[in-house]
Formats: structure tokens, sequence, C-alpha cells
């Protein structure tokens, strides 16, 4: 009998231990979370970033929101066709019988469209480096540099092996 009662206080022990385990490792995760969904929470990053790293006068940033602000909206629509494009290049990849020609002008359009992307992102930070200070200048390149670094593809394939060239035609495996 009393062999029984003290295998129930270890078990019970050993429940409570690992529940109270369980909670603290849920609420390091929670602590963690960065949660990049939050637009609010990124917002205050931009803006922390504009006071704290560049250090801007309240004058400079509401200069730097407006520049911002253009520039994104003046986007949208070069973004949308960009996606339309790339939608009907990729919907052409799988018709029975590809249009070459067409398939040449998506191609192309797709080109004038990421020219003229480079071309407002140069513009954009063009006129945000034109607000700066030296000194804010040089921050500025490097958040610049870090960000086009994050936007290009990467060369590696996700799985670190060489890629393969896709089958020919009318030979999918």
């Amino acid at each position: 009998m009393l062999d029984i009662i003290k295998q129930r206080r270890w078990m019970i022990l050993t429940i409570v231990l690992l529940i109270l385990l369980n909670i603290g490792l849920i609420t390091a995760m929670v602590l963690r979370d960065k949660r990049p969904w939050d637009h609010n929470r990124r917002k205050g990053s931009f803006e922390s970033f504009l006071q704290n790293e560049l250090m801007l006068t309240p004058t400079q940033i509401d200069s730097f929101k407006a520049i911002r602000s253009r520039h994104f909206k003046a986007g949208g629509p070069t973004m949308r066709a960009l996606r339309a494009s790339m939608d009907s290049l990729v919907a052409e990849a799988f018709s029975p019988t590809p249009d070459t020609v067409k398939i040449q002008a998506l191609t192309n359009q797709l080109g004038i469209l990421h020219e003229k992307l480079d071309l407002s992102f140069y513009n954009h930070f063009a006129a945000l480096s034109a607000l700066c200070t030296p000194e804010q200048r040089d921050q500025l390149k490097l958040f610049a540099r870090d960000l086009t670094r994050k936007m290009s593809p990467s060369r590696k394939p996700h799985n670190n092996s060489e890629m393969t060239p896709p089958p020919p035609p009318g030979k999918i495996p």
C-alpha cells in the first residue's frame, strides 16, 4: 500500500513538473515571437528606424513619409501589371500549343516592367538621399543595400543541391 502511494506521488509530481515546463516553453515562444504580420509593429519599427538609426528631424520624417507613400502608390499599377504578365506567361507554359510570339511579347513586357520598377526604386532612394545629411545618407545607403540583398533572388537552390534543367517538352517524368 505504501509503495502505491509513493508511486502516485511521484507520478503527480512528474505531471505537475511537465505542465510547468510546458507553460514555461509556451511563454518563451510567445515572448520571442516577433509577429512580422502585425502592421502596427512594422510601422513602429520603420518610424523608430527613421528616428533612432537615421536620426531624422520631424520635418525630415514627414518628407520621408510623403516620398515613401508616393513611391508605393506609384508602383502599385506596375506591380499589378507585372503579376498579370507573369500569370499570362505561366498560363502559356501550360497551353497545349504555346504561342511563341505571345511568349516573346510577354517576356519583353516583363523586362519593361522590371526596368520601370528598378527606375522607380532608384528615384525613390535618390529623393530620400537628397533629404539626408552626409551621416544620415551613409546609414540610408546601408539600409538600401540590405534591402536590395533581401529583394534579390537567391542564387542557391533551397536544398543546397545542384539544380537540374527541366526535361524537354513532352518528356515529363
